[in-house]
């Protein structure tokens, strides 16, 4: 019997703070900013938010169902002091509901 061979994907997306489906001001010049995507199966999906004239203070992510199923963030940095990527993961063979998130400063 031979075993199937399941291809991994490379994905990659960029978004500015025009494309987040939340914006929340958290005081003296701090914002959240939240991105929704869907993750594909077997996938490494990079993420690059340009905060435009913002620095990035922190980034993060969820992944559905992580309490039972495996993603694993691979790298997270900034290329520049506006600009963050996080790579993340996806072993599974189901697409998954993703959030990313920055934290900037004005």
């Amino acid at each position: 019997m031979s075993k199937k061979k399941t291809r991994i994907s490379r994905k990659r997306v960029v978004v500015t703070a025009k494309d987040a489906r939340v914006r929340q001001a958290l005081g003296n010049g701090f914002t959240r900013w939240v991105f929704n995507t869907t993750i594909g199966p077997r996938t490494f999906f990079a993420f690059t938010f340009n905060a435009g004239s913002r620095s990035i203070i922190s980034n993060g992510f969820w992944v559905s169902a992580n309490q039972s199923l495996d993603a694993h963030e691979t790298s997270s940095y900034s290329q520049t002091p506006n600009r963050g990527i996080t790579v993340v993961f996806n072993p599974t063979l189901v697409t998954r509901q993703a959030q990313f998130f920055f934290i900037t400063k004005d």
